[in-house]
């Protein structure tokens, strides 16, 4: 009995519970008068002028609201456009570059008597808009600059500035119908070595930006600049020009038939601007010998040297025998062309510390006479370092670099550097007997200085791009690299198939470099094989155009300048 009077009791009070309470849905419109607001408001900038704008979904929204004001932040003094939309997420397109918005939403209720939510907002500037192309090497200058946009364009001016406070503005230029449709403006009346930033607009609306810096132009008291007429070789035969810069105006041409012997240190710049500044060689020996005095440093800088002497068996821009003490040669931004024998032949006792080719290109160099290399070092004479860097060799008939193996030098070579080079018709004399040498650097245990530990040879971003047809002997091909007790280090490497080596009769690969991939950290040299000839990794080698249209890491390898 008791327990049916305690039954009845929770039955009744379950009973006035629910009697007592509301529908969720009476809860929901009772307690919440307005919308929540919209929350996770964010924008995502795509192309130009085109921004998304994205946000949380909410439960009662029937619509959303969406203003933009242009050009405030988050005061909405200016509102361009209103949108109402039931999704979440608006794409707005045709915005300015470079511009503050303000962009807010709220969401609308489908229920009754309840009040629109409050407004959620955000700010952001737009990306600017880019109708520049980037400023090509070839387009920049000392004093000017060429700049170039997508044609037919609107637009109405340039504006030249820079943030080099000691730089006059060049303001305001004009551009014209004809430069308009063309896309392409010179720029002229600028300082050299100086960065500028130039923009271009349509009437105030700023529609692209780039950046450039004009091209260094040597100036001051140790600079002597010479007329067209002027005989290089009397300057540089002058002592009392030691240590100064020659500068070479655009379009000088020398033609010489005699050896010029340097006086000193001197730095022969040739003006970038313009035609180039040409040496001629009409001579079948050497050019250049090097001063009697210790320490000079020697110094080329855009200049094409060129030998235009029918077969010019024995030339060389380089030919020393003697006792010379240099610091350092260098060619940078150089042209050198037609040099039978090669480009450099040292004997004697000559000691260089630094023989650096920087942004250079050779052709048909070494395919005239003899075994002799690009670059021969032989006798009792030394170079410490050799760089060869973001430099083209199209075509080079001998070995490239060769250490004589009777080498009995004073001092080492400590290291031969190839750094982004391109190689391109490569050990093309088809006469020589006997295999050629790629790079060649012996004797390590010459006396009465061996070197220690051999030489270190190091590759890096190096294209190996076919070699010559070739009748030597026997073989089919030609060695890569002797360097007994050496190091090698290789790095991105690559060997077109076309790219012939050595082979015994059985056909066994002779002196080559190591082949397959070279993995990250501490690993042994290794180089890889292209699956195609020069022709596939080139996009015209034959009519020297070495832009590299092979896709993969190849394609990180090379001249730079071809990329």
């Amino acid at each position: 009995m008791k327990y049916i009077q305690n039954l009845a009791i929770i039955l009744t009070l379950c009973i006035l519970a629910f009697a007592c309470k509301k529908p969720m849905n009476e809860i929901r419109e009772t307690d919440y008068p307005r919308a929540f607001s919209p929350i996770g408001l964010n924008e995502m900038q795509g192309g130009f002028g085109e921004v998304n704008i994205v946000w949380r979904a909410i439960d009662d929204a029937f619509v959303y609201e969406l203003q933009v004001s242009e050009g405030d932040n988050l005061q909405f003094t200016n509102i361009v456009r209103t949108i109402e939309t039931e999704q979440t997420n608006v794409n707005l397109t045709g915005l300015l570059g470079e511009t503050r918005y303000s962009v807010r939403v709220r969401a609308k209720s489908f229920k009754s008597g309840q009040e629109d939510s409050k407004w959620y907002g955000i700010t952001f500037v737009t990306n600017p808009e880019q109708l520049f192309y980037n400023v090509r090497g070839d387009d920049i200058r000392t004093t000017g600059l060429t700049v170039r946009w997508t044609p037919n364009s609107e637009v109405t001016i340039l504006y030249v500035d820079s943030d080099d406070e000691d730089v006059d503005e060049i303001g305001e230029i004009d551009i014209t119908p004809e430069e308009k449709a063309a896309g392409v403006k010179i720029i002229t009346g600028l300082e050299h070595s100086t960065p500028y930033r130039i923009r271009i607009y349509n009437d105030e609306l700023l529609r692209g930006t780039v950046f450039a810096t004009t091209k260094w132009r040597p100036s001051g008291d140790d600079v002597i600049e010479l007329a067209l007429t002027d005989d290089l070789r009397t300057y540089m035969q002058n002592s009392a020009n030691i240590g100064k810069t020659l500068l070479l105006p655009e379009g000088y041409v020398f033609t010489t038939e005699n050896d010029i012997a340097i006086a000193g240190s001197m730095h022969i710049y040739g003006d970038p601007d313009g035609d180039p500044v040409v040496i001629y060689v009409n001579k079948g020996s050497g050019l250049f010998q090097f001063p009697t005095s210790s320490g000079a440093v020697i110094d080329f800088e855009n200049i094409t040297i060129e030998n235009i002497v029918p077969d010019a068996n024995t030339a060389h821009v380089f030919t020393v025998n003697g006792a010379f003490n240099v610091a350092r040669v260098m060619f940078k931004n150089c042209r050198i062309a037609n040099f039978g024998r090669g480009v450099n032949r040292l004997q004697g006792t000559t000691i260089i510390d630094e023989y650096i080719f920087d942004d250079c290109i050779l052709e048909d160099i070494g395919n005239k006479e003899g075994n002799y290399a690009t670059f021969d070092i032989e006798g009792n004479s030394a170079v410490k370092y050799i760089l060869f860097r973001n430099s083209t060799i199209n075509g080079h008939g001998g070995p490239f670099i060769r250490y004589h193996d009777t080498y009995r030098g004073p001092v080492p070579t400590d290291s031969i550097r190839l750094e982004n080079v391109t190689f391109y018709n490569a050990l093309t004399r088809p006469t020589q007997a006997g295999a050629q040498w790629f790079i060649r650097t012996e004797n390590p245990t010459a006396t009465p200085n061996p070197i220690p530990g051999g030489t270190r040879v190091i590759m890096s971003n190096v294209i190996l791009g076919s070699t010559g047809p070739s009748t030597m002997d026997a073989y089919n091909g030609h060695t890569e690299y002797a360097n007994s007790g050496g190091t090698l280090i290789l790095d991105n490497v690559w060997r077109t198939n076309d790219w012939r080596q050595l082979t015994n009769v059985d056909g066994v690969v002779q002196n080559a470099f190591p082949e397959g991939l070279n993995p990250a950290g501490n690993a042994p040299a290794l180089v890889q094989n292209f699956n195609g000839g020069a022709a596939d990794v080139f996009v015209d080698p034959t009519a020297g155009n070495f832009r590299v249209k092979a896709t993969g890491a190849i394609s990180n390898a090379g001249d730079p300048r071809w990329r």
